[in-house]
């Protein structure tokens, strides 16, 4: 669907002109009185950018453009005159804070420039705000940050894929929320959810791989995370708090998408896309050896960060 732009000027040969001069690349308006332009835009409230001529019998430019911003506050507007010497450009840009102020007679391709630039710009503030609206009324995610728009367009772009992600940021940052919302942009079954801290080696093995019945003394069959999440996501939040020897039985399920449950003489595969959350800094724990390197980078290819975002 073409942008739609609104040309302004009372000037019955340039209007024919602009028009035909934009026509295949916009869906184009046009109207030859700052009165007219303000019905316009009334019915029209997508306008992406208006080219407004300042000088005209009744209203001017300057007055329609002011009225059409209380229309459509997010519209570009474009001054494009021939008379520059009767207005004080400064003033104007002070004033009124046009998009861009255009001589007429001047080269062609600047106008056109200008409204490309304009259309881009109007088109990146409406793709955040319905960026904004999806994450409040689908991920029941709230926050208008620059950081909370970089985790908002990470979403929409790497949760239809599967592609492993790694979440960081303090806790209560709701790193949760946001794996819920990629997993629910995939196709994958269901969401599996393991929480890793305050567990200790043997009980996180366990229920993550699961055990074979007389893998151990009193042991009964186990269905682990891997084998419970197979077809889906599985959510393994706070993986800084996990030993190394887990860590390298978890890099091999990330690698070859195959793990080993306790007891048993062969390994299973696990179509499983992983996400993980933490919120202890790992490039400062790979450096203390206490988190693998390589489980890290294999985790650290797609990753989000929004530590400094508070709910």
């Amino acid at each position: 669907m073409k942008v739609k732009i609104l040309i302004v000027d009372d000037n019955e040969e340039g209007l024919k002109w602009l028009k035909e001069y934009f026509c295949d690349e916009y869906h184009v308006l046009i109207a030859r009185s700052g009165d007219e332009a303000i019905e316009i835009a009334k019915e029209n409230l997508d306008i992406a950018v208006v080219i407004m001529d300042i000088k005209m019998p009744g209203m001017d430019g300057l007055e329609a453009g002011r009225h059409i911003r209380e229309i459509l506050p997010k519209t570009r507007l474009i001054l494009h005159t021939g008379f520059p010497g009767e207005y004080d450009e400064d003033e104007i840009d002070r004033k009124e804070k046009p998009f861009d102020y255009i001589q007429k007679g001047r080269s062609a391709t600047e106008l056109k420039r200008s409204v490309k630039n304009a259309s881009e710009s109007f088109q990146s503030d409406n793709n955040k705000i319905n960026l904004l609206l999806q994450a409040e009324s689908s991920f029941k995610i709230v926050g208008r940050s620059n950081v909370m728009m970089a985790v908002f367009e990470f979403i929409n772009k790497f949760g239809p894929t599967n592609n492993n992600v790694l979440i960081t940021g303090e806790s209560g940052t709701g790193k949760e929320l946001v794996a819920q919302a990629i997993h629910n942009l995939s196709n994958r079954g269901k969401l599996v959810i393991y929480q890793c801290s305050s567990k200790d080696r043997a009980q996180v093995e366990s229920e993550l791989f699961g055990h074979n019945r007389d893998a151990f003394s009193n042991a009964g069959e186990r269905t682990g995370y891997f084998e419970y999440a197979d077809g889906g996501t599985l959510f393994l939040d706070e993986i800084g708090d996990l030993d190394l020897t887990t860590q390298a039985k978890i890099l091999r399920v990330v690698e070859y998408k195959t793990y080993i449950k306790i007891g048993a003489p062969m390994e299973r595969k696990a179509d499983i896309r992983i996400i993980c959350a933490t919120n202890n800094n790992l490039e400062k724990m790979v450096e203390e050896k206490s988190f693998r390197f390589d489980l890290y980078q294999r985790l650290n290819g797609l990753s989000v960060n929004f530590a400094s975002f508070k709910k």
